[in-house]
C-alpha cells in the first residue's frame, strides 16, 4: 500500500505548511521519492482466525504525533500486528496530519470529498485572541482526537459485531465475513469489549493522558475497556491539567503504562520533571531511556528506503520489542526491560560535554548527554 497519503498534491501542501517550506523545494522529494515508497502489507486482506489458545483477537488503539498520519508509523504498527494484534491506526482529522481526506462513496467509486491540511497555530483567527492561551489550538485538538478515539472504537466494534459495513478508500471488496462474529453465540473475531491497549507518539502520547484523565466526551459514549497504554516520548505542554491522573472507573481496572523516552526529551529538564510527577499517579509498569534516541526515531521517517540507517533500524527494534513484551505480560511478570532480549539496562548519569546554557525555561542546549552508547536502556 501506499505510504504517502493520497491525493499527492495534498501531501505536498501539508508538508509545506508543517515544514515552512517552499513548495517548489518539497515536490521532487513528494513525487520522485514519497510517492514510490509502499508498506510492504496485503491490503484488504481477509483476518485469520484467532491464534491457538485465543477466542478473539486482542485490539490495539494508535494516535500519531505532529505530522503524522496512519501510515507515518507503520514499522512500528506492524510489528505489533504480526505479534498477534489487530491495530487501528488512527489518521486524526484535527490538522495535525500533514493531509486527512475525506472519502465518501459515489456510485462505484470512492471519491473525496474535503481535505484538512496541516494546521498551524498562526493560522488561526480567533475571536478574543486576548483570552486565547499558549495551547489553545492544541487543547483543543485534543479534545477533537477524545472523540475520534470513541467514534473509531464505536464504529470498529458495530463493524465486528455485523451492524454496519465499511467501504474500502481502493474501492476493492473486504472480505467481511472474516471479520465479523458469525453468530451471537460465537466468540467475536476481534475483542472490543475487554483489555483494549493504546498507544501512540508524542502529540498522541498526550492524547492518551488526555482521554484517561478525563470522562467520555458525550453521553452517547461508554468508558473505553482500557487496560494497558503505552507512551512514546509523549509530549506534555499542551495538556490542560499539570497533573493529570487517570479517571476512576468502577467497570475497569487501573490501567498500566509502559512510557518509552527519547534522550532528548529526558534531558529536557522542566519537560521531565513533570512527566515523573505525572507518573507517580498513574499505574507505572516502567519509565526507560533509549539512549542516543531522538523523538523522530519512534517513527518511519529514519527508517525509510535510502534514509534508513543501522543505528535507527536498531532503536526501532528496541521499541517494538519492548512494546510487545510489555502487551504479552500477565500480573506478577517483571518489567518489559527485564523480559526484552538484547536489552542492556543501566541507571541514570548525565555527561557533561561543554559550556551549557540555561534558557530558564528548563530547555538546555544540547552540550549534555545519557552517559553510555545506543543500545543501552536507562531505567528510571
Amino acid at each position: 500500500m501506499d505510504w504517502l497519503m493520497r491525493p499527492l498534491r495534498g501531501s505536498l501542501n501539508g508538508y509545506a505548511q508543517f515544514l515552512g517550506f517552499s513548495k517548489l523545494l518539497l515536490w521532487p522529494f513528494i513525487y520522485m521519492y514519497g510517492a514510490f515508497v509502499k508498506v510492504p502489507v496485503m491490503q484488504n486482506a481477509p483476518l485469520l482466525p484467532p491464534a491457538k489458545g485465543l477466542e478473539s483477537w486482542p485490539l490495539v488503539i494508535f494516535s500519531h504525533g505532529l505530522c503524522g498520519g496512519r501510515t507515518a508509523y507503520s514499522q512500528y504498527c506492524s510489528t505489533l500486528a504480526a505479534s498477534g494484534r489487530v491495530i487501528l491506526a488512527i489518521e486524526h482529522g484535527d490538522g495535525t496530519a500533514p493531509l486527512s481526506a475525506k472519502w465518501l462513496l459515489e456510485g462505484n467509486k470512492m471519491k473525496i470529498s474535503s481535505e484538512q491540511l496541516y494546521l498551524k497555530e498562526q493560522e488561526i483567527d480567533w475571536e478574543t485572541p486576548e483570552e486565547v492561551s499558549k495551547f489553545q489550538l492544541r487543547q483543543d485538538q485534543l479534545l477533537f482526537r477524545r472523540h475520534e478515539v470513541y467514534m473509531v472504537h464505536s464504529a470498529f466494534s458495530s463493524f465486528v459485531n455485523g451492524t454496519v459495513n465499511l467501504e474500502s478508500i481502493d474501492g476493492e471488496k473486504i472480505p467481511l465475513d472474516s471479520w465479523r462474529t458469525p453468530d451471537s453465540s460465537s466468540s467475536p473475531s476481534v475483542n472490543c469489549t475487554s483489555n483494549i491497549a493504546l498507544t501512540g507518539h508524542s502529540f498522541g502520547g498526550a492524547t492518551l493522558l488526555s482521554l484517561l484523565s478525563t470522562h467520555p466526551p458525550s453521553e452517547e459514549y461508554s468508558a473505553l475497556p482500557i487496560s494497558k497504554m503505552i507512551c512514546l516520548d509523549p509530549w506534555l505542554e499542551p495538556l490542560a491539567s499539570e497533573d493529570p491522573t487517570p479517571v476512576n472507573n468502577e467497570s475497569t481496572s487501573p490501567v498500566s503504562s509502559l512510557v518509552i523516552n527519547s534522550e532528548g526529551f529526558t534531558l529536557w529538564d522542566s519537560h521531565f520533571e513533570r512527566l515523573q510527577r505525572i507518573l507517580r499517579g498513574w499505574n507505572t509498569t516502567e519509565l526507560l531511556t533509549l539512549v542516543r534516541s531522538q523523538h523522530i526515531h519512534f517513527s518511519d521517517f529514519k527508517v525509510l528506503p535510502l534514509v534508513r540507517t543501522a543505528e535507527a533500524t536498531a532503536l526501532q527494534t528496541m521499541i517494538c520489542n519492548l512494546s510487545i513484551a510489555f502487551l504479552e505480560s500477565q500480573t506478577g511478570d517483571p518489567p518489559p526491560s527485564q523480559r526484552t532480549p538484547d536489552i542492556h539496562t543501566r541507571g541514570m548519569q548525565i555527561v557533561h560535554t561543554g559550556k551549557t546554557a540555561d534558557y530558564g525555561d528548563g530547555k538546555r542546549t544540547s552540550k549534555r548527554r545519557l552517559d553510555g552508547v545506543l543500545g543501552d536502556v536507562v531505567v528510571h
